[in-house]
């Protein structure tokens, strides 16, 4: 694709976008009131070791169903060998309500209550043969999946439909926006048919001060080698200093995830929260005691005006002293809101704050960001004070990502109680779990670029292959590159993850009008100030659905 027809696309898109985006960002608000949820299904390629890539879809979480010619059967005691390439399980009746939400799905109905949502979670072999073991007992091999379909919870469109309604009465008041709230370097990922967004790149590193190195897992779709694109779609300036792959084999069952410093971890049985409890006491179990894309929101209001949410584990062996909180999480498009409403206070000032923010410490910005509830603060109950045992970086709103964070409760032992902080509806949290086995991975490969070429023909493979201070740079929207890396090895028996370590910053470059907003840009010196806004810019939408749903 040429330079100028992604150019074309970019400002085409935005122009929608700026139509549509008071609808979606008052949608999100909402998103937490409802009983319901949304599903989708996606058609998954089929690989030639098929029960490996599927492994990871556990059956305790997931139904699988056989559909053989005109048959369809629920599987029970499902074995995933993925040695021998492998689906076992017996036959048994499909159960009513999942056979409901699988019919459904054909007739464009795709709403399902909170409570029966785990019905949604399927896994769809179509097959050409099977082995009958007896005893209504069946055996799969991987060559006679011709499709596969795995239907799972939309997390986007649950988000952006739950308050359709109050969408269209306040498509007035929010259309002034017209900044894209997803801001840095978008990366997509080849599946096989197309080029689709997965997650983006050092998100929050908007000077040189902050760069930063930044870790996401990466969905692996191809068997040989990895095809991804990162393309510049915001009124930014993108400099990528670093873009490798770490390919990491590991037994089924398993997750893997690293923390923020590029350390890897192999997790195998965490615990769950015993008890999880908002600052009203109210308890979100239900919402992160799963990974199923029903997060908490960090929407109830806590202390110093910053939304908190309490962890208590139990039952903790007592040579137990330290361990891995797992987290699987992302941010939201409404923080992204709150954080352009600040910008606009800056009238055309803006453009000699930004440069002054490229001369100031990472340190002291970072302080300030920390102040507001930007980063999400983890914190350690030590001696009835709450102690801070670290911060998740901004990890953007495109995907949920899962991240490790280490933690030493020697201190205070069993139970250990945890404080996570936000600010007010910044943060989404699908899952949280406590890993006591500590183990790290450090046999893994490190894959360079085996191809990096520029929109213009630019070949940036050396830029991306060091972290030496030489930059591949995307300086206009529509900028893009194409990387490929290879060969990426399989080993049978075991799953494979991929993980891209990216180094960057980037900065924005547009320019606003108007007077700057001088006393109120002097109340974001206050802690938790820009968290204090969003929940009353929160409060004034929901007020203003209201008057104009009465009207």
């Amino acid at each position: 694709m040429h330079k100028h027809v992604v150019l074309l696309s970019f400002l085409r898109n935005r122009i929608i976008l700026t139509r549509v985006i008071s609808v979606l960002l008052l949608i999100s608000i909402c998103t937490y009131t409802t009983g319901c949820v949304f599903y989708k299904a996606r058609q998954k390629p089929v690989s030639e070791k098929p029960i490996a890539d599927f492994s990871k879809y556990k059956p305790d979480a997931y139904t699988f169903l056989i559909h053989f010619g005109d048959d369809t059967w629920q599987l029970s005691s499902v074995e995933l060998n993925i040695n021998e390439d492998m689906v076992y399980g017996q036959v048994v009746p499909v159960n009513s309500t999942i056979h409901a939400l699988y019919s459904n799905i054909a007739l464009g109905q795709t709403k399902v209550l909170r409570e029966k949502a785990r019905y949604s979670r399927q896994v769809h072999f179509y097959i050409n043969e099977y082995n009958d073991l007896q005893n209504d007992k069946i055996s799969i091999h991987g060559s006679a999946i011709e499709k596969a379909v795995v239907y799972n919870i939309d997390g986007t469109v649950t988000t952006l439909t739950n308050a359709g309604i109050a969408g269209l009465a306040f498509i007035v008041v929010v259309s002034i926006y017209i900044f894209i709230i997803c801001n840095c370097p978008h990366v997509y990922v080849y599946d096989g048919k197309e080029y689709a967004l997965e997650t983006s790149l050092f998100t929050g590193a908007v000077t040189k001060g902050l760069e930063r190195h930044d870790y996401k897992i990466l969905p692996d779709y191809l068997t040989n080698q990895a095809l991804i694109k990162i393309i510049n779609e915001e009124l930014e300036l993108q400099y990528t200093d670093l873009l490798e792959l770490l390919v990491i084999q590991h037994p089924p069952g398993t997750i893997i995830a690293p923390d923020a410093n590029g350390n890897i971890y192999s997790i195998g049985d965490p615990i769950v929260p015993s008890q999880t409890l908002t600052a009203d006491s109210k308890d979100y179990s239900f919402e992160i005691n799963e990974q199923d894309d029903i997060p908490f929101g960090f929407n109830v209001p806590g202390e110093n005006d910053l939304s908190d949410l309490y962890l208590t584990f139990d039952s903790i062996p007592q040579e137990k002293v330290n361990g891995n909180l797992v987290l699987k999480l992302k941010n939201t498009t409404w923080g992204g809101l709150v954080y352009k409403q600040f910008i606009s206070k800056f009238g055309n000032y803006y453009g000699r704050w930004s440069e002054k923010s490229q001369e100031r410490s990472g340190d002291k910005t970072l302080e300030w960001a920390r102040s507001q509830g930007i980063p999400l603060a983890v914190e350690i109950r030590e001696s009835s004070k709450w102690k801070n045992v670290g911060f998740i970086d901004l990890i953007g709103e495109i995907n949920y990502t899962t991240i490790v964070l280490p933690v030493d409760f020697s201190a205070d032992g069993n139970p250990v109680e945890f404080r996570l902080r936000s600010g007010f509806m910044f943060w989404e949290l699908d899952y949280v779990a406590l890993d006591l086995e500590n183990k790290n991975v450090s046999d893994y490969k490190t894959l360079k670029p085996a191809k990096a070429m520029g929109h213009d023909g630019t070949d940036f493979i050396e830029s991306l292959s060091y972290s030496d201070g030489v930059y591949m740079d995307h300086l206009n929207p529509g900028d893009y590159t194409e990387v490929v890396y290879e060969p990426i090895a399989s080993e049978p028996g075991l799953n494979r993850t991929l993980i891209l370590h990216s180094k960057g910053y980037y900065q924005s470059n547009f320019n606003l009008t108007g007077s700057p907003q001088v006393t109120k840009l002097l109340k974001y010196r206050k802690q938790g100030e820009m968290s204090r806004q969003s929940k009353q810019l929160y409060d004034d939408y929901l007020k203003s659905v209201i008057i104009s749903s009465n009207e």
